[in-house]
């Protein structure tokens, strides 16, 4: 709570400068902190802080922030026990999620229409809205894992307590096959780090062997070059002896004769 209101501080409505982050808008950081009371079951900050988010969504016309601040109010209301304001908040939110393709979020208001529709006691309202998530699930199955496990904890609760056993084996299964996909999604991208980490380990050993093999060529380069380098000073003294000798012999020569 501390953070994201601090973050408000730095927020700001259009106009936006370029690169302006979208999970900085103040309606996204509203929904932040509605999410925080909400946990806190603070359910007024919580209903003050949706409405704000609803509100700064709507006047973008940011139709997936629009959908995300209704959901967030139909379970605040839900809490509260007001259940007519509650589906209403739901129904608004799924109706802007599908009309922005935002299907993970009307996923989840699907769920949220159930239980308002379970605690008035109308079945048939219950299989209907569930059937609709389920439809949802089936035609995109690559949908946000996150939102799709919450809609189905939802149908598995209003299902135990329908004491459904088909309704519940089918959501058990989908909710099974989605933590599976998010497990071994998660081990290809561990798969993928360490893969990536070898390959690091790898090109920084061959860049070390090749430091090595560099140094170790400079190294006999300057060997070489220095026993190249004693060898002339051994011919330069060798020959400097020679003259030396040579003038010797030349001045013993001269003595002699004189």
């Amino acid at each position: 709570v501390h953070y994201y209101k601090n973050g408000l501080l730095y927020a700001r409505q259009p106009p936006y400068p370029d690169k302006y982050l979208s999970l900085t808008k103040p309606h996204h950081l509203h929904g932040n902190l509605a999410e925080a009371f909400y946990k806190l079951k603070k359910y007024d900050s919580a209903l003050y802080h949706n409405q704000l988010s609803l509100q700064k969504a709507s006047a973008i016309n940011w139709e997936r922030g629009v959908a995300v601040a209704s959901y967030g109010l139909g379970d605040v209301l839900f809490e509260l026990k007001q259940n007519d304001s509650a589906l209403q908040s739901y129904q608004k939110g799924m109706n802007a999620a599908l009309q922005s393709n935002d299907v993970d979020v009307a996923l989840v208001c699907y769920g949220g229409m159930a239980k308002c529709y379970h605690a008035d006691e109308n079945n048939s309202a219950v299989l209907k809205s569930l059937e609709s998530g389920f439809a949802l699930l089936k035609e995109r199955p690559n949908i946000n894992r996150f939102y799709a496990v919450h809609f189905l904890n939802t149908a598995i609760d209003i299902y135990r307590k329908q004491n459904n056993k088909a309704g519940l084996v089918k959501a058990l299964e989908l909710k099974s096959a989605v933590e599976k996909a998010v497990i071994n999604g998660n081990n290809q991208q561990i798969q993928t780090i360490l893969n990536a980490g070898l390959a690091n380990e790898k090109r920084m050993l061959g860049m070390q062997v090749e430091e090595d093999r560099q140094k170790q060529e400079l190294a006999n380069t300057r060997l070489v070059m220095a026993l190249i380098g004693f060898a002339f000073l051994a011919i330069g003294f060798l020959v400097y002896r020679y003259y030396q000798n040579q003038k010797l012999a030349v001045s013993k020569m001269r003595q002699k004769i004189s």
